[in-house]
Parts: C-alpha cells; sequence; structure tokens
C-alpha cells in the first residue's frame, strides 16, 4: 500500500510555509525535468503540481530502508529527515521521467494515459488505454494513488451538500477536419495548443482536464448541476470570443472557432465506460441536433435517459 501524503493532524501539524515550500520545490523540479514548461502560467504550474503531490503514491512499501531500492518509488525521502512530514518528501527523477509519459507533448495537459488513470478512481474501476474496463492489473505501471478519498467525503457531505456529483465532460472543436483539409496539419496542430493553453487557464482548481485524443479533451468536474453547466457555458463562451493565430499552408492566419461540449453525472454503481457514453452520447446532441457550439447535459434521473440542451442563447 502507498504512503500518503499525511494529514496535518497525522504529521504533527503540517505549517502552511512548509507546505507551501514542499510545494514550490516539486514544481521547479517538474519545470527542471521538463513537465512544465517556463511559459506556462503559474496558475496552471500551481495546478498541475498539487495533481502530482495529490494523487501519486510516495512508494510500494513505507518501511524507511525501502525507499532507495524500490523501483516504484515517485518520492524520495530526505535523509535525516522526519519521514511523517510532507515536505521531508521530494520528487524523484524517476518519478519525473514516469510522469513526463503522462503529459501530452503537444498541449502540456495530462494525457488518455492518465485521464484513464482517473477514471480508476471512479468505484475503484479499472480501465485500459481505449477506456474499457478490465479486471486484472492496474492499467500502468505508475502508481496512481486518489486514495478513494472524494467517495469517502460524498458519503460525508452536509444536507445543503447533497445533490453535487462527480461529472464526466467531453470537448471536441467544430469542423476541426477542415481546419487541417484548409490549412494543413500544422495548422491543426497549433489549434490544439491553443485549446490547450485555454483550458489550462481556465479550469477549476479542483477540476481534472486531460486531453483525450484527436480533437478531444475530457474534463473531470464536481459540483451540482447547474455550477457544472455554467462551467461548460463559460468554455464554450471563452473559446467561442478567442481568435486561433496558425501557420496554415498559404502562410500565417487567424481562425475563429467555436467547440462542442457533452458532460453527463457519474451515478453510482455505474461504470467509467457508461459515463463516458453517455458524455459522447450527449455531445452527439450538442453536435447533432443542436447544430454545434453548444454544451448538452445528459443526466439519468429515476432510469430515464433526460436531455438538456444549453442553447448558447440561455445562458447568463
Amino acid at each position: 500500500m502507498g504512503i500518503e501524503m499525511p494529514t496535518p493532524t497525522e504529521a504533527g501539524g503540517i505549517e502552511k510555509d512548509s507546505r507551501k515550500k514542499f510545494e514550490q520545490e516539486t514544481q521547479e523540479r517538474l519545470i527542471k525535468g521538463g513537465v512544465l514548461k517556463e511559459e506556462m502560467s503559474q496558475k496552471y504550474k500551481e495546478w498541475l503540481t498539487r495533481q502530482v503531490i495529490e494523487r501519486f503514491a510516495w512508494a510500494e512499501n513505507s518501511a524507511r530502508d525501502q525507499f532507495k531500492e524500490n523501483e516504484a518509488v515517485l518520492a524520495s525521502y530526505k535523509e535525516g529527515s522526519d519521514m511523517r512530514k510532507v515536505h521531508d518528501f521530494q520528487i524523484s527523477q524517476t518519478a519525473i521521467e514516469e510522469i513526463k509519459g503522462l503529459i501530452d507533448t503537444l498541449t502540456g495537459l495530462p494525457n488518455r494515459r492518465w485521464l484513464n488513470a482517473e477514471f480508476e478512481t471512479f468505484d475503484n474501476k479499472k480501465v485500459d488505454e481505449t477506456g474499457e474496463e478490465k479486471e486484472d492489473e492496474s492499467m500502468t505501471e505508475i502508481i496512481i494513488d486518489r486514495r478513494n478519498k472524494t467517495k469517502e467525503q460524498d458519503n460525508e457531505q452536509k444536507p445543503e451538500e447533497k445533490g453535487r456529483g462527480k461529472y464526466v465532460m467531453i470537448i471536441d472543436i467544430d469542423h476541426f477536419k477542415e481546419v487541417n483539409d484548409k490549412n494543413g496539419h500544422t495548422a491543426g496542430d497549433n489549434v490544439l495548443e491553443e485549446l490547450g493553453r485555454l483550458l489550462r487557464e481556465n479550469i477549476r482548481e479542483d477540476d481534472f482536464v486531460a486531453r483525450y485524443g484527436g480533437e478531444e479533451f475530457c474534463v473531470i468536474a464536481g459540483g451540482d448541476e447547474k455550477e457544472v453547466a455554467d462551467f461548460a457555458e463559460r468554455i464554450r463562451k471563452v473559446v467561442e470570443k478567442s481568435e486561433f493565430n496558425v501557420k496554415g499552408n498559404n502562410g500565417e492566419t487567424t481562425l475563429k472557432l467555436t467547440i462542442s461540449i457533452g458532460f453527463s453525472r457519474h451515478e453510482e454503481g455505474d461504470s467509467p465506460e457508461k459515463t463516458k457514453r453517455n458524455a459522447d452520447a450527449a455531445l452527439y446532441v450538442a453536435k447533432k441536433a443542436g447544430g454545434r457550439n453548444n454544451a448538452t447535459l445528459m443526466e439519468k434521473k429515476e432510469s430515464k435517459s433526460r436531455r438538456l440542451v444549453i442553447q448558447q442563447q440561455e445562458a447568463a
């Protein structure tokens, strides 16, 4: 079982300054190791650093003398330090190389491999690289440990917090094939890079965003239906108002693009794959029935599918 980052109680009290120093040191190692780029915003650097700290187990074994021997170690123990204190660990160089394999090189976002590891935390379901469920070993040799705190916290929600949940959001660039056909694949890559940047700049602190594959991106978002719908609409508007400067076949040009978004709430007992299928179905509605440039929610309620199309003119 992996070593979890101790809570303030377990560690005898972790001062904010110590925690901040630990995060800064981790961020510097991620930059030095090429996981984070200097040109990325500080907001995103801090976000990804937190993802690394909160989502990766420290080691397979907790015994002090096994740290240096265990190849699965993602954070090394500082010699002579207090093992109980979170800031006495540092991300190892081995971990840096492993984490780089979980980052999409074009957009700088987590890639599908990391995304699938996030899906494994949905009711302890395991998924392979295609997103399908599997029952054998973890889909990656990297030790991913969300510690399933989310489900525990959901069970402890206050009455006024009931109704909140976890949503899977699929984002697709409208008419992306035309971008490639008319302007070339370099222009297409430029569009993906810029959309990745926009998502990096607008992701909420507790959400998870990744490149899903091709021109699709995925967000795992928390909140109630209205909060997530408002967030989806905000992302849609940000993209709609943006200009995409690309290097096309005939030189530099500026494109105006839109996205369609489908999202679905993860229901207890459902597999991650089912939730993703529902989000994909909602995306289909947004692109076909909704005429694109829409955000569509598909929610399971009383064993019936209900589609709620959020038209752009209805947004606040």
